[in-house]
């Protein structure tokens, strides 16, 4: 994943996490804090999977739906592959 993937991966989770009337404090846990957060959003880093999980779960969203957001609202190549099977 180039830095701009990141940054655009981060800017949509900044994006759904206001939309959803959430502070960073409100999303950190004990091992994610909100400087992590906060360089996620900005496209300075990106989290770890673990945390990545974590970052979506604070939001109140699933996985497949950050997933289904992070592309374009649009059903992915595999799922549609994965429905013809």
């Amino acid at each position: 994943m180039n830095h701009s993937n990141l940054m655009s991966l981060g800017e949509l989770y900044k994006e759904l996490r206001i939309a959803r009337g959430l502070k960073l404090k409100d999303v950190a846990r004990d091992n994610l804090s909100v400087s992590q957060l906060s360089k996620f959003e900005n496209g300075l880093s990106m989290l770890a999977a673990d945390k990545l999980l974590l970052a979506i779960s604070g939001i109140h969203m699933s996985f497949a739906e950050f997933g289904y957001a992070a592309n374009g609202y649009k059903t992915s190549h595999f799922l549609k592959l994965g429905s013809k099977v």
